[in-house]
C-alpha cells in the first residue's frame, strides 16, 4: 500500500521544514530532501497503529489522502 503526501516545504532559520496538512505532522532537515525523508518516516510511525488494527484504509479515506492499494509491499509513504 502506497500513501502519497504533498508536503509544504519551507526554508527556516536552520534548514528546511516539511509539513503535511493531511496528518498535521511536520519534520525538518538540513536540506529540503532530508526534511521530506524525515516527514516520510514520521508519517510511517504515525500510521503504524492503524495498520496493525487493520483500519488504515478507512482512516486514509476519512482524511482524504490519496492511496495506491494495488501494491502489496506493506506500507510505503512517498512525498511528491
Amino acid at each position: 500500500m502506497r500513501v502519497v503526501l504533498k508536503p509544504d516545504v519551507k526554508r527556516i532559520r536552520n534548514g528546511y521544514s516539511a509539513t503535511s496538512s493531511e496528518f498535521r505532522i511536520a519534520a525538518h532537515g538540513f536540506s529540503a530532501e532530508a526534511a521530506k525523508m524525515n516527514l516520510e518516516r514520521a508519517a510511517q510511525t504515525f500510521l503504524a497503529p492503524f495498520l496493525r488494527q487493520g483500519t488504515l484504509e478507512e482512516e486514509l479515506e476519512l482524511a482524504g489522502v490519496p492511496l495506491d492499494a494495488r501494491t502489496d509491499e506493506g506500507l510505503t509513504v512517498y512525498c511528491e
